[in-house]
């Protein structure tokens, strides 16, 4: 059957949902349910009529490529990858592999991103909406499909997750004495917000103040305080650090650099955990973070490898 390539239509019920459960049935490690298809591909702004191609055998949807170039910023806050495109999702059906499906939809969307002047695209990590970090190490066939197109790695995250129920704080926790150090760690309370905000912004992404944004939101409507952790300097009142959850998913967290070494993103990450554990939850995981980080924080409270991804890059 002829296979033809055509742009995405996204006001078509139907065609959308054929794309959701092909992304379902080839990319099941992301999970991708129809409801957060609708929030980080429909509902964003930066998406555009020519990001997103699907292949069709007949009627039957057989591919997807979905890629964004971002025009609308984070937050309102300057755009500081205008340069960079980002491919997010790539799908084929398995029985419609090695047909010229995926090099067909790719070279769609490489195209349309060379038209809007970036200099590079990027496999991975499109912030605030993309659904992994990388591809994962398990779609092995997908990193020989990348470094077939002139993709070369660029980054290894990994995935962790941590079981709560029978979690325990590292015991030497116990002799950390923040306060004695001029360090106040307590929930979000409402004085609070702004500082977070601005914090989390600067100090690390626009992406991470989002988060801190949604989490307020979530408390004020009644939601667990403890959603939201903060470190404050006792002496200046400034923000020095912060820890976040929703739901089973642990993090951001973040401590500014001129701040580290004291423990505080320990005593954070106890916090947060706990107050997970609290609420009735048996799993605490992250998506995104690396190597270093884990050594130096996670793996003494309980994280273990969960999913290991690569991110590709492309300069066009």
């Amino acid at each position: 059957m002829e296979i033809t390539c055509r742009p995405f239509r996204p006001l078509d019920q139907q065609e959308v949902g054929s794309v959701c459960h092909l992304l379902q049935d080839v990319l099941p490690g992301e999970a991708i349910s129809d409801e957060a298809f609708a929030a980080r591909v429909l509902n964003d702004p930066n998406a555009d009529a020519q990001g997103s191609w699907i292949a069709c055998a007949g009627s039957r949807v057989v591919g997807f490529v979905h890629s964004i170039h971002r025009k609308v910023p984070v937050d309102g806050l300057e755009i500081l990858d205008a340069d960079t495109g980002y491919v997010s999702l790539l799908a084929v059906s398995p029985e419609h592999e090695g047909r010229g499906i995926g090099s067909a939809l790719l070279s769609q969307v490489e195209e349309w991103l060379k038209s809007t002047g970036v200099d590079r695209i990027i496999v991975g990590p499109y912030s605030p909406n993309y659904f992994a970090p990388g591809v994962s190490v398990e779609y092995s066939r997908g990193h020989k499909f990348f470094e077939s197109h002139g993709y070369l790695a660029a980054g290894r995250p990994i995935s962790m997750k941590a079981q709560l129920m029978a979690f325990a704080p590292p015991a030497w926790l116990d002799e950390v004495d923040l306060d004695a150090n001029g360090i106040t760690v307590s929930q979000w309370t409402p004085p609070a917000t702004a500082a977070l905000l601005e914090f989390a912004a600067e100090r690390f992404a626009p992406d991470w103040a989002r988060f801190v944004r949604e989490a307020v939101e979530d408390i004020v409507r009644g939601a667990d305080p403890r959603r939201l952790m903060a470190a404050f300097d006792q002496r200046t009142g400034q923000v020095v650090g912060f820890s976040h959850y929703s739901g089973e998913r642990f993090g951001p967290i973040g401590v500014d650099p001129d701040y580290r070494g004291r423990a505080i993103g320990q005593v954070l990450c106890r916090e947060t955990m706990l107050a997970q554990k609290a609420v009735g939850h048996e799993v605490s995981w992250f998506l995104w973070s690396n190597l270093e980080t884990a050594d130096r924080l996670y793996n003494g409270f309980g994280f273990k490898l969960w999913r290991e991804f690569v991110t590709f890059r492309k300069d066009i």
